[in-house]
């Protein structure tokens, strides 16, 4: 006999409190009757169900993998092989073989191992692996009834492909794909979810003069970048973009216009980034005067001047770049281009005054005319290089004198800190600044003390492959927003999506629709027919694809496991105390088509 029992003691305790397939019933909200279809003397911590039985994980195992019961006669079989099993839940079934997950994680990643047994072959034995990093997410296997397919990869976090497995048998589907989201299959078919990460790469903060708002670029990082020109409150709420392209860009006085550089030139556009024109060709880093009467920019490493209306350019100094005002308007800080270091020049050209004689860069003089933020690089490299290990930029601060220096506290690893284009506010108190990580922020420096984040990076793009079990593509669809859970059938291709702070079940097919839902669901979409399933908190949902509302059909006790739908029927397990019931509602024949 293949059906090992590994414990007697195991076996009486989980096999005394069987119940019948005719368990008491209750009337649901909608009128249908939830029917208990098992009693549990252990909580669960995964439950699924196919077209004959149903099966779960107990929580605390004694040497029990998963429990297999008949829904016909009331059997239960406990599947285990002389060990104790390691098991943390999402256990799916393909006939009678059982195959679930064991989560783990590390200081570099989490991940989980893919077990499988069966009542024939009890040998509890592991087939896959998958490992992520700790802000993406682990896809459990699922199931067509049939067959189970599974998101694997390599323990070094390197992306692999879908797999399908027949019993023990396993077979590659894809290539690798990387930040899967979600996954589901019915027979014949299988559908998943492949994000595309999108970065923020915000860069080059300027600060209106009235201190209400911060212009930043998106641009030069880890494609896709939000890209162009943005607009944000200066707590970082309502941002937004005003031009589809643009770098370094600075306000006018009154904050009617913004300067920026763009294709090589200096443009100006209004504050909405409307009506931009070519002030000044083959330049960067445009600079308002602070009577706003004109603007110093780089050219071809000189720094020349011209008036807001683009006349009377004349040049100021050679051999620098990135110029900055001074708050009276009769000098410029300027980066030095053939040595290290920052330097201060009158308008005129004269009395050009070396400042520092470091790696420095991006000067910016405060509004009060006491400081001069700017990049300092440093590292063991004699040049900076950001691209070696060591090498990085900090904020740093000097008076106009030269006296005073100090960096600004990075509270990051120092040698990981790659730190730019600060920006006053104009009390002169706060620094605006872009900082690189995996993406670029715009950060800001409150009293020139505690760094505070005000960008993030945008929700990754999503497209939804369904694929015949053949390998052909069916259909490819882009959905608003994140998907969190699929759903597919010959029927229906169905996904809820998050888009910020609303929450959408997105049908794709037989016909495209929305339906927002009012609170976040679980993670657990269904689909028998034309029917949809899901749930919000313990509250069991069921919605007709191609018309219809969501009604609410049920009322767990407690959270719901493994809620899932086969045929007509919903079922989930759900835990009571020490103890767990597995629960179920029919569907009416005219409801499930």
């Amino acid at each position: 006999m293949k059906s090992v029992i590994a414990s007697t003691v195991a076996l009486a305790i989980l096999a005394g409190a069987a119940a019948s397939t005719a368990g008491r019933s209750a009337p649901a909200a909608s009128g249908l009757r939830v029917q208990t279809l098992a009693r549990i003397p252990t909580q669960v911590i995964g439950f699924a169900q196919e077209g004959r039985s149903v099966g779960w994980l107990p929580r605390r195992p004694l040497s029990v993998c998963f429990v297999l019961q008949d829904l016909r006669t009331g059997v239960r079989k406990l599947i285990a092989r002389g060990r104790r099993c390691d098991g943390s839940g999402a256990l799916v079934l393909a006939r009678s073989r059982g195959f679930w997950l064991d989560y783990g994680a590390s200081n570099l990643q989490k991940y989980a191992y893919l077990w499988t047994a069966s009542p024939r072959d009890p040998r509890i034995r592991r087939v896959a692996f998958q490992s992520v990093a700790h802000d993406e997410l682990l896809i459990p296997p699922v199931s067509d009834g049939r067959s189970v397919y599974f998101w694997s990869s390599p323990e070094d976090l390197t992306p692999g492909p879908l797999i399908r497995f027949d019993g023990r048998r396993s077979r590659r589907l894809t290539r690798s794909i990387a930040t899967l989201q979600a996954l589901s299959a019915a027979p014949g078919r299988y559908a998943y979810a492949k994000g595309v990460p999108t970065f923020d790469c915000a860069q080059e903060p300027a600060w209106s003069r009235d201190g209400r708002l911060i212009a930043f670029a998106s641009g030069d990082g880890p494609a896709p970048c939000r890209g162009g020109l943005w607009v944000m409150n200066a707590d970082g709420t309502d941002s937004h973009r005003v031009a589809p392209a643009g770098r370094n860009p600075d306000w006018s006085p009154d904050g009617a216009h913004l300067a920026f550089d763009a294709s090589g030139n200096i443009m100006v556009a209004d504050a909405s980034g409307a009506n931009a024109r070519v002030l000044a060709t083959n330049g960067v880093d445009p600079a308002w005067s602070p009577n706003g009467t004109k603007l110093a920019f780089e050219r071809q490493k000189t720094v020349v001047i011209v008036g807001a209306d683009g006349t009377a350019e004349r040049l100021v100094a050679t051999d620098a770049g990135q110029p900055d005002w001074s708050p009276d308007g009769t000098r410029l800080v300027v980066t030095k281009r053939s040595s290290p270091g920052l330097a201060i020049v009158s308008l005129d050209g004269t009395g050009f005054q070396s400042l520092t004689a470091d790696y420095d860069s991006q000067a910016a003089w405060s509004p009060d005319g006491r400081w001069i933020a700017y990049v300092h690089c440093w590292g063991p490299h004699s040049s900076c290089d950001l691209s070696r290990f060591g090498d990085a930029t900090v904020i740093g601060v000097i008076a106009p004198d030269g006296s005073g220096k100090k960096e600004l506290p990075m509270g990051v690893d120092p040698e990981e800190t790659k730190d730019s284009a600060p920006s006053w506010s104009p009390d002169a108190q706060d620094l605006a600044f872009a900082r690189i990580t995996d993406d670029s922020h715009i950060f800001v420096f409150k009293g020139l003390r505690v760094a505070r984040r005000l960008t993030r990076s945008p929700p990754p793009l999503t497209t939804i492959f369904v694929r015949a079990s053949t390998g052909r593509t069916i259909l490819r669809a882009e959905p608003h927003g994140v998907v969190e859970a699929l759903a597919v059938n010959r029927a229906v291709t169905a996904a809820i999506v998050r888009n910020g702070a609303v929450w959408r079940l997105e049908l794709l097919s037989p016909r495209r629709r929305n339906v927002v839902l009012p609170r976040r669901p679980g993670p657990e979409l269904g689909v028998s027919g034309e029917t949809l399933v899901y749930r919000v908190g313990r509250s069991i949902f069921a919605m007709k694809a191609g018309r219809g509302r969501p009604r609410r059909i049920a009322t767990a006790a407690s959270t719901p496991v493994g809620l899932s739908v086969v045929g007509r029927r919903i079922a989930w397990a759900e835990n009571l105390g020490g103890q767990a019931r597995v629960r179920a509602v029919t569907l009416s024949a005219a409801s499930a088509r």
